[in-house]
């Protein structure tokens, strides 16, 4: 299952509830008749899709089974799920993040930089953390600092900036 939002609220008083995108297509919403609700590490829930109504930043949403705003008050800190048949692959120079993280990673000259342990949303750009044998590393996930992704064989090349892998992290 891929995450493709999280509830943070109830709008109104007829069950909408207000879920923050975490999908590079907000616009997904509008195809999806079925939802899978839940935490990460539990067996989401399927729940049909009533209605859809972009209010950017969010999206408002009406699952069966929740007709006013105290049951669906119930959902709130849940996510919502997409089975990973239906997940929409990511645009070019992009991948997901469950995906990347596990990745080796290895400078373009070979050398062995370690493994993806998380990745940050930022404003500006995604950050890579890096778990090293010195310890851990932030990398800025740029198109100037990555050769090549290689999701099939958990493989990641860098050009890292001089000083970003030094001995003195």
């Amino acid at each position: 299952m891929i995450i493709i939002g999280k509830i943070t609220g109830c709008f109104g008083v007829k069950g909408y509830l207000k879920v923050h995108p975490v999908t590079h297509s907000v616009e997904r919403f509008n195809s999806c008749t079925t939802l899978y609700v839940g935490q990460p590490d539990a067996e989401p829930v399927a729940a049909e899709v009533e209605d859809v109504i972009h209010r950017p930043p969010h999206v408002l949403i009406r699952l069966a089974g929740y007709p006013d705003r105290t049951a669906a008050e119930k959902l709130v800190g849940t996510f919502l799920f997409v089975k990973d048949a239906d997940a929409l692959p990511p645009p070019g120079g992009s991948w997901f993040v469950h995906d990347i993280i596990g990745c080796d990673v290895r400078t373009a000259g070979g050398e062995i930089v370690g493994v993806v342990t998380d990745v940050y949303r930022m404003p500006a750009q995604d950050v890579w953390e890096f778990r090293t044998s010195r310890g851990t590393v932030l990398f800025p996930a740029v198109k100037e600092f990555i050769t090549d992704v290689d999701i099939s064989r958990k493989l990641i090349i860098i050009s890292p900036p001089a000083g970003l892998l030094s001995e003195d992290m």
